[in-house]
């Protein structure tokens, strides 16, 4: 026996709403950040943002390690983010590895794009060995480990970007595997010389997810 849905219930379907599921929107200009100190690891707009700084290098020799600080106008767009204070590394086991940690985005999901631009010099004060790694966490944890070779909860590199050589303002672009943290971590080990500054990479422009039309 065949059975008909009556017109008011096609009637009321089709005038049901469709429910729009949300979708990650997070931007970062790093524009008007604020001082930056060593104990804060990173810009304190940044910090009030829920971003975690986190300075694991391993210095020998004189100075003092980076830590992520504002570059007023030297952005793809305005400022940038990239690593303050200077060191000297005259030691082969020194290692520089700082990570700046991005809050936890709502709606973030499989698929979501990462993008973000980079520019580094091809030279700085000698020479420029510096790497950004793009990590993922996949447990959404936040720990990073204590040395200068760990990665603690951020297993999965989604990205590698050496400043060798130099480059101009370059878009880079990644889908994300999950719901997890993000963070980037810059990498740098001990120069051939005894040069101030070993390397430098900057970063601007950031966007987790599509912003609406």
């Amino acid at each position: 026996m065949r059975t008909h849905t009556p017109p008011t219930t096609l009637l009321a379907l089709l005038a049901t709403p469709l429910i729009a599921l949300a979708q990650a929107n997070y931007s970062e200009s790093f524009s008007n950040l604020g001082s930056s100190t060593a104990s804060s690891g990173g810009p304190s707009a940044l910090v009030s943002r829920g971003w975690i700084f986190r300075n694991q290098s391993r210095v020998a020799g004189t100075g003092v390690s980076p830590y992520w600080s504002e570059f007023g106008s030297w952005g793809q767009t305005g400022s940038s983010l990239s690593h303050g204070q200077f060191a000297t590394w005259q030691n082969s086991s020194s290692k520089v590895s700082a990570w700046a940690i991005l809050p936890a985005i709502p709606n973030q999901q499989a698929g979501d794009p990462l993008k973000f631009w980079t520019g580094a010099g091809a030279t700085v004060f000698g020479t420029n060995n510096a790497t950004l790694e793009v990590r993922y966490a996949p447990s959404g944890g936040t720990g990073t480990g204590s040395g200068e070779n760990d990665v603690g909860s951020f297993t999965t590199l989604l990205m590698t970007i050496p400043a060798a050589g130099g480059h101009p303002w370059t878009e880079r672009t990644v889908n994300l595997p999950g719901s997890g943290r993000i963070a980037f971590r810059l990498v740098m080990g001990a120069g051939p010389t005894s040069d101030v500054f070993q390397g430098s990479i900057n970063i601007d422009s950031l966007q987790v997810g599509t912003p609406p039309a």
